[in-house]
């Protein structure tokens, strides 16, 4: 298990790269062409469409089963479906291997990673060309 006392970081670079630092471990992302780019957004209906699966899924449950235990896991089920799709993009714009799925940060398995990311490289060309 990786050091979580030494902090992570998050770079948006105005050429569209990323830079991340995992608990000391430094990676770059590359900027994805158009045909990686929509893959990745296809990826991503496949992912909110297993979110929907499992918000069902959940919603069958009676409210009065829904102790910390299970919430903990609902919890856990639609954050590794995100962490999924990140560890997918890792794979297509990083040299490196990612990191294995229990040692990502939690951040990462949040859908506000997702956009920051799409914002990030839809806008990037426009952002960098008005500095």
């Amino acid at each position: 298990m990786a050091d979580a006392t030494v902090g992570d970081e998050i770079s948006l670079e105005p050429n569209g790269t990323i830079r991340l630092t995992l608990t000391g471990t430094h990676f770059r992302w590359r900027r994805p062409i158009f045909g990686e780019f929509e893959k990745f957004e296809e990826l991503w209906a496949e992912v909110a469409a297993q979110e929907t699966v499992i918000v069902d899924e959940a919603n069958a449950v009676p409210e009065v089963e829904r102790d910390v235990a299970w919430r903990t896991t609902f919890e856990k089920k639609l954050r590794r479906n995100v962490l999924e799709w990140t560890l997918d993009v890792w794979r297509v714009l990083c040299t490196k291997e990612p990191p294995a799925l229990d040692d990502c940060a939690p951040w990462m398995g949040n859908a506000s990673f997702h956009q920051m990311l799409k914002d990030h490289w839809i806008t990037v060309p426009l952002a960098a060309s008005s500095r």
